[in-house]
């Protein structure tokens, strides 16, 4: 996620308001371009305070505001810039999520973890759902999430993971800094083949060793991605082809 994507400017007053005396709510639209909708008694002197939802043209939050600010156990709803969409549970402390919270996205993969400052920071874990139907007592199906394969375990710092982590998702593991791997750490890729040893922003880099999927074994130091001359051993199996390291690079970051 991007950092601090659960602020949002709060000193702002009411442009307009609609009175629905029917249904007892009033809507307010404020100068940052919200739109406030809650029951009328919760409105007073241009500040709500009580269960509303605010409205704007990327995001939904439905909880509690104190004088207009987001405050306690809350859902939203945002769209992201990048054009991702998620449901975030958490609790809000001016205006900003923080503590334990749960983050679905639009394609169905949950993160759940702490937030510090509107961001994932500290441990966390990421899950594909997976989609499920049962009928309710009237025969009626319905739809439900469980939960799939583990795409992430670790820590991260402002969404990205960092120290000791596990990413199944991309067949890594290691150690990470700011959402690259840097220094010890595995990994398989897509043509079989494994390497394990040091990294420098996910390039092999230092001392490591790489298993080409036909079996043959590439030991010693490498930089940038590439065995160093007069630096490796080559340990073929029998019928092997010629040992080769060019296999392909680790090259996304492992961010939320």
């Amino acid at each position: 996620m991007e950092g601090a994507l659960t602020k949002d400017p709060y000193d702002v007053k009411v442009r307009s308001k609609v009175v629905n005396p029917e249904n007892g709510t009033t809507k307010t639209a404020m100068s940052n371009g919200d739109v406030i909708i809650g029951d009328s008694s919760f409105f007073h002197a241009g500040k709500w305070n009580g269960y509303v939802q605010i409205k704007n043209r990327r995001s939904l939050y439905k909880g509690n505001v104190i004088d207009n600010v987001r405050y306690g156990p809350a859902l939203l709803k945002k769209k992201l810039k990048d054009g991702r969409s998620f449901k975030l549970k958490a609790k809000f402390v001016e205006g900003v999520a923080q503590g334990e919270a749960s983050a679905l996205f639009g394609n169905l993969t949950r993160v759940t973890g702490r937030i510090e400052d509107g961001d994932f920071n500290g441990p966390v874990r990421k899950i594909r759902m997976k989609k499920k139907q049962r009928k309710d007592s009237e025969g009626n199906t319905k739809n439900y999430l469980v939960p799939g394969k583990v795409l992430f375990e670790g820590n991260v710092k402002d969404g990205c993971a960092i120290g000791e982590c596990k990413v199944p998702q991309m067949n890594r593991e290691g150690h990470y800094l700011k959402g690259y791997l840097n220094g010890y750490g595995k990994v398989q890729y897509k043509s079989g083949a494994v390497y394990e040893g040091e990294f420098k922003e996910n390039k092999r880099d230092g001392q490591g060793k790489l298993t080409l999927n036909d079996g043959t074994v590439i030991e010693g130091k490498f930089t940038k991605n590439r065995r160093v001359r007069n630096s490796y051993t080559i340990t073929k199996p029998d019928e092997a082809d010629e040992g080769d390291d060019n296999v392909e690079a680790a090259r996304d970051s492992m961010c939320i």
